[in-house]
């Protein structure tokens, strides 16, 4: 339904996350997460981070936030950068 979704995985921290339920974003859902956890962004939801610890740190997982095969393009580089795991 939302072919624009992405998955998230929070890698250090807690906090509390809202996104709107698009299209007509008349509902917002809130979620408690923490180290470890993985969530759906819904595609054109606003997001807002709210009471987040200081150390928060989100990554969004390529395969789903890369869109006319760019997957690979943003995984190459981070390999180039070192961050890939």
């Amino acid at each position: 339904m939302l072919p624009n979704s992405e998955v998230w995985t929070v890698l250090r921290g807690r906090a509390s996350v809202a996104q709107s339920t698009p299209p007509l974003h008349g509902e917002t859902i809130k979620h408690e997460v923490a180290m470890g956890d993985l969530f759906v962004a819904a595609g054109g939801a606003n997001i807002s981070i709210d009471d987040a610890e200081s150390d928060f740190v989100v990554r969004r997982l390529a395969e789903t936030c890369a869109h006319n095969r760019h997957a690979q393009i943003m995984e190459l580089k981070l390999l180039d950068q070192g961050d890939a795991h």
